[in-house]
């Protein structure tokens, strides 16, 4: 179950805007950390829909218990697929399970 999302948008072009310079959150054996870009939630459609948070979280509790390589292979897919091969932006996906 996707228990804790985190979201911080690093855009040096804000002028003025005070980033967070930490977030503790603590891991124990058996979480699974998912990090990915806004190319990711900000991929679009033909239709111009956005892949979205919501779609990625669905995503993210739908795929619990994969392994770390499985996971971003689904994500990674799910995010083609939904664009139809075509990629406007940066997609990275990043998955570590702790043991």
């Amino acid at each position: 179950k996707l228990v804790h999302r985190a979201v911080v948008h690093l855009d040096a072009r804000l002028e003025g805007t005070t980033l967070p310079t930490k977030e503790l959150l603590e891991l124990a054996p058996g979480d699974v950390l998912t990090l990915y870009t806004d190319g990711v939630t900000e991929a679009r459609a033909a239709s111009g829909e956005f892949f979205g948070d919501e779609r990625l979280a669905a995503l993210l509790e739908e795929a619990a218990g994969l392994d770390p390589a499985e996971l971003v292979d689904r994500l990674g897919s799910a995010v083609l697929e939904f664009t139809g091969g075509r990629f406007s932006d940066d997609v990275a996906i990043v998955t570590l399970a702790l043991d």
